[in-house]
């Protein structure tokens, strides 16, 4: 049975499968994503295959529809109360095989679950999902792990359930000591495409940290400034857009964005800082830079 379901499913074969009574919205974010058309495909197997027997069960054995169900379900689920087992040969047959199916089906579908989860986790590593996170932090350009770990710690000293978003083209996978945080995300794709700035969610998140895309090449702030000019025209107007820089003659090239700069040298605190105090950063540079008086 379990070998026919496999065929009934595959895109391969020339056979309907049951996602065709899907509605069509559901189908097509449900595509592409093989263990989960496997495991909507089962659940729909054992829901036909559960509404076919308690059709029989209400015939064969002349019981309400109330019955039949009930008589289905403990049978599939192998509970077996037993208060009204089959009185009839053919009842009795039809319960054989629906317990015999109903296990089968219940195995697999557990298999199924267990390597669904495992796939999420897996694409999530990838950066291959987009983003469930609202209201958050969007990282551009993974700053490195022993860096980015601190800055989820400190950021989470103040929002210890905050949902925080790497976006990079570069990075393969997430490193695993970053994929163990709670609510860490990635997205990876080019920061040239629009569909990567759909993915990462920044029209639903409230602070964008864009970081150098080379700290070892000091051109890398016209990237940076690049990356900032797209996000400004995707972001909600209270979405606040903080910009790391290597060069301080480069911030003539930001000049007009709505953007706050912050000297890539300086440690994780100070966009930490301007997170969650506005406007702190500029304090936090001339105070850092203060060569007169006390």
């Amino acid at each position: 049975m379990l070998y026919f379901a496999h065929k009934l499913f595959d895109k391969k074969e020339k056979v309907m499968s049951p996602l065709l009574f899907l509605p069509i919205r559901l189908r097509l974010k449900i595509k592409g994503h093989r263990i989960l058309e496997w495991l909507v495909n089962l659940t729909l197997l054992e829901l036909a295959n559960c509404t076919l027997f308690t059709v029989l069960f209400k015939y064969i054995e002349d019981v309400p529809w109330m019955e039949a169900a009930f008589q289905v379900w403990q049978t599939v689920t192998t509970v077996g109360y037993g208060n009204r087992p089959a009185a009839t040969v053919s009842g009795r047959w039809a319960t054989m095989i629906l317990g015999s199916m109903g296990i089968a089906l219940l195995g697999t579908k557990i298999t199924a679950w267990f390597d669904f989860y495992q796939d999420k986790k897996e694409r999530r590593r990838l950066g291959l999902m987009k983003n469930p996170h609202k209201d958050g932090y969007v990282v551009f350009n993974f700053p490195g792990s022993s860096r980015f770990k601190n800055f989820v710690q400190e950021i989470r000293w103040n929002e210890p359930e905050v949902g925080i978003c790497v976006v990079d083209s570069e990075l393969e996978a997430l490193p695993p000591e970053v994929a163990l945080i709670n609510s860490v995300h990635f997205v990876k794709g080019s920061l040239l495409d629009e569909k990567t700035y759909e993915q990462a969610g920044v029209l639903n998140n409230k602070i964008m940290h864009v970081f150098p895309h080379n700290p070892a090449y000091p051109l890398s702030d016209a990237v940076t400034e690049s990356i900032a000019t797209l996000l400004l025209q995707r972001v909600s107007d209270t979405a606040r857009v903080i910009c790391y820089i290597m060069q301080p003659e480069h911030e003539s090239l930001f000049k007009g964005l709505r953007v706050v700069l912050i000297r890539s040298h300086f440690d994780i605190l100070a966009g930490v800082q301007e997170s969650q105090g506005p406007f702190s950063a500029l304090a936090f540079d001339n105070l850092c830079h203060n060569t007169r008086g006390p």
